[in-house]
């Protein structure tokens, strides 16, 4: 499974080389997220800059009722099949091609 994550893909989210030694992430959570991925959102034919990972795991573990660590939440997404781009060089959040209309009942 951890063959076809980025390297630089911790807990945090995305890594540079400066805060490496970040934490891993913890592979048993994410049958819950990728649970909550499939039960829930939809993917797009483009990635949705409207809203990033780091929303998208907040909104995860308010429906989930547990941590959900960035990094986890970006792995269940890849591991669904979501493509994604990094937020920038230096953000450890990503987008994806998911969705506006399968989240939107999350935002109210």
């Amino acid at each position: 499974m951890k063959n076809i994550l980025p390297k630089n893909l911790q807990a945090k989210g995305f890594t540079n080389s400066e805060d490496a030694n970040n934490e891993q992430i913890d592979i048993l959570s994410l049958e819950a997220i990728r649970k909550f991925v499939r039960d829930n959102f939809k993917k797009n034919k483009t990635i949705n800059s409207k809203i990033g990972s780091y929303k998208l795991k907040h909104i995860a573990e308010k429906n989930i009722g547990e941590y959900v660590s960035n990094g986890g939440l970006i792995a269940s997404m890849i591991l669904e099949g979501y493509e994604y781009k990094k937020d920038s060089k230096t953000s450890p959040n990503a987008n994806f091609n998911l969705s506006q209309l399968s989240i939107r009942k999350f935002l109210k």
